[in-house]
């Protein structure tokens, strides 16, 4: 037995997190939060993994509950180290990410007194949590039942709303093998048996839906993020009978799959003027999570298709407002209902999308046989030596939309990740590694220059995951998105105020974390060294280096090719 009652009171709370299902810790050194370490350390059913940056640390855990469903918790010192994790914390709030925030902090008696390492730290998330505890200094005078009590509901909140909280808890001087004088008989058998089942989250009611309204209809399926499961093939099966078209979104798990009906390059379609004059499904279903395409939205505002959602969560991702919400429930209960239900659409509705992706597909495979300064080569080079199953991460900024833009079918699975829910290129390395802990599935990040060095210290993690990590770096020196928008033209503002250019060493950086390193300089490298990784399985990061203006004069070029595309099939 833990010989004061401070810690006592933390091994009892480690077992209510396990009790819970919760075996995950992800700790950043400290000395107020020692106690909660050491309860964690010496139990043998917790798994703990270490940062030294909080801010990389906190996307190591939400890359793990992203890809796992399951909450971890991040545990760090009191001071600026809380304030560190909040760009994970708004992250996992906007993806529904599972995440338990659990930070050591001086007692009420210290705050506002100028005492080291002390700042207020109670709500410091603000609305970006579900739930936000102050717990009170473990005193055996206070009820102890009454305080798990409080940190079991936090932990319900993070299950039941798929999100983060934030568990605050004061612990005094000196903090560890100090016996308290009142601590009497306290033992961990005194603490309740906690029933994990009851963290299982309930599918939602759905609400009464008529068939009818989809029955001999044109319909399109809109797939935004959705994690791989039964949703995937009961959209599938249902659509095919149907003849329904599916616009899968790069992050929905069926982006990939080789069938005709998945439009492939839907997005593109949406960029041709004359697609969207013949282009007027009656129906639009939109499922899932985040959608990465910008034209489906501005789609979305001029048509005049009904349009219905259909909602895995409470969350609202219609940013239109023009989504009438149908159901609420586990996605493959509504497609296989429709399935049995429901007639037949239109087959020429379904042919007519098909030939457009079909005639945009010509282009890209014309516009991918440019392999110099063209990282659209690399990333979808990158899926065609793919000879096995992977987690796939992929960073914001240009690497999701070429993927999203760009990719076709593969025969292997391959599970798609990416922090979409700011959309912030900070945490990139450390969220993959995070997700690697899951499985033993290669991990392969395709990531741009400016997101890699935002979370270098994310490398520091490699050493922890035990799956082989390939990072694919589309390096231009610098943020070569610009460069594909309208404020390219003004040169000057551009560069060096947007871009910012830079001459970081990334081999140097990588060799200083002891990890491989290499410079990709032709296609014919790079196809050596992808397969190498698949063979060899050892982690190693690839730097593709391009030029950003040139890289951008390519894309430009090619989009213009595809504006001129004319799929003179017509919809009856």
């Amino acid at each position: 037995m833990n010989s004061n009652y401070t810690g006592q009171w933390c091994d009892a709370l480690v077992e209510l997190f396990l009790a819970c299902g919760i075996t995950h810790f992800f700790v950043a050194p400290g000395h107020r939060c020692a106690p909660i370490v050491a309860a964690i350390q010496k139990n043998p059913k917790a798994q703990i993994y270490c940062g030294y940056d909080e801010r990389s640390l906190g996307f190591f855990a939400l890359g793990f509950s992203k890809k796992s469903r399951i909450p971890s918790v991040v545990v760090m010192t009191s001071g600026t180290a809380v304030a560190n994790l909040h760009p994970s914390v708004a992250e996992a709030y906007e993806s529904d990410i599972p995440l338990i925030i659990f930070s050591a902090d001086r007692p009420f008696e210290l705050r506002d007194s100028a005492a080291n390492q002390t700042m207020d730290q109670v709500g410091i998330f603000s609305s970006h949590v579900h739930e936000s505890l102050d717990i009170p200094v473990p005193d055996p005078r206070a009820d102890f039942h009454k305080s798990l009590g409080k940190i079991e509901q936090a932990i319900f909140q993070a299950v039941a709303q798929s999100g983060p909280v934030h568990i605050n808890l004061q612990l005094r001087d000196p903090l560890n093998n100090v016996p308290h004088p009142h601590e009497g008989d306290f033992s961990l058998a005194s603490v309740p048996k906690f029933n994990s089942k009851k963290f299982v989250q309930n599918s939602l009611p759905a609400q009464d839906f008529s068939y009818d309204r989809l029955s001999g209809k044109r319909v399109l399926v809109g797939l935004g993020e959705c994690a791989p499961g039964p949703a995937q093939e009961a959209i599938l099966s249902c659509a095919e009978k149907l003849n329904w078209a599916i616009y899968a979104d790069v992050l929905s798990n069926l982006r990939f799959a080789p069938k005709k009906n998945v439009l492939k390059h839907f997005d593109l379609a949406l960029s041709i003027a004359k697609f969207n004059e013949q282009f007027q499904p009656d129906v639009i279903l939109y499922a899932g999570g985040r959608l990465v395409s910008k034209r489906f939205w501005a789609f979305v505002e001029g048509t005049n298709s009904e349009l219905l959602r259909l909602m895995d969560t409470p969350k609202n991702y219609d940013q239109s407002g023009r989504f009438e919400r149908v159901f609420c429930g586990p996605l493959a209960k509504f497609f296989e209902g429709v399935e049995k239900n429901v007639k037949s659409g239109p087959r020429e509705f379904l042919s007519a999308q098909v030939l457009w992706n079909e005639k945009i597909a010509t282009k890209i495979l014309g516009f991918l046989e440019i392999p110099v300064h063209n990282e659209a080569y690399f990333a979808c080079r990158l899926l065609n030596l793919t000879d096995q199953d992977i987690n796939f991460f992929i960073s914001s900024s240009m690497p999701i939309r070429y993927i999203d833009s760009l990719a076709t079918s593969v025969t292997r699975r391959i599970d798609t990740l990416a922090n979409r829910g700011v959309n912030g290129i900070d945490g990139v390395i450390s969220s993959a590694l995070g997700a690697a802990l899951v499985d033993n599935k290669p991990m392969v990040l395709l990531i741009g220059d400016m997101a890699f060095l935002h979370d270098t210290n994310g490398l520091s993690f490699i050493s922890q995951v035990s799956a082989p990590v390939m990072v694919i770096v589309l390096n231009n020196a610098g943020g070569g998105i610009f460069h594909h928008l309208e404020v390219a033209k003004n040169t000057e503002l551009v560069t060096p105020y947007l871009d910012s250019p830079h001459q970081v060493s990334l081999g140097h950086l990588c060799r200083a974390h002891g990890i491989a390193h290499k410079i990709v300089i032709s296609p014919k490298d790079f196809d050596i060294c992808v397969r190498e990784f698949f063979s060899v399985k050892k982690s190693i990061v690839l730097e593709v280096q391009t030029d950003k203006v040139e890289n951008a004069r390519h894309f430009k070029s090619f989009m213009q090719s595809i504006n001129e595309i004319d799929a003179t099939a017509r919809q009856p």
